[in-house]
């Protein structure tokens, strides 16, 4: 069994490290306007940040407010072609799945802009599909 010391001594002799990095040269102190700094960068990015939550919460709210009123596109653009095949959070997910497939779409012309390649049957079914449940 080796006492601590010993085994200080073994791994300074494995690393090489044998207590130079423990004394700091002037050129790595930091001053205090670099501490400064970098608290204010903390500060600003921390106000980004509840910035960010902020407006996500207000989007999440005025989404639930235009249900809450029914004056969202499921009470007007969906059921005004016809009777419901959808419920109120079913049609909003089809939304979103809809617009998945569009943007996915998208994003496969915008990669292949340049060649002469037929657009992919299997994105195309899935829009039409889903463009198709919530009537648009």
């Amino acid at each position: 069994m080796m006492t601590s010391r010993q085994s200080v001594d073994l791994d300074r002799y494995i690393t090489g490290n044998y207590g130079e990095d423990q004394f700091r040269g002037e050129e790595e102190v930091e001053t205090w306007w670099e501490q400064l700094k970098a608290r204010l960068w903390l500060l600003v990015l921390k106000g980004w940040r509840a910035r960010w939550a902020r407006n996500r919460w207000r989007k999440a709210w005025r989404k639930r407010w235009e249900c809450h009123t029914k004056r969202c596109s499921y009470f007007e653009d969906y059921l005004s072609y016809g009777p419901a095949d959808l419920t109120h959070e079913g049609y909003h997910a089809a939304e979103r799945k809809c617009a998945f497939w569009q943007d996915r779409a998208q994003k496969w012309l915008d990669a292949h802009k340049d060649s002469d390649l037929e657009f992919p049957a299997y994105i195309e079914r899935e829009c039409e599909k889903w463009e198709k449940r919530i009537r648009c």
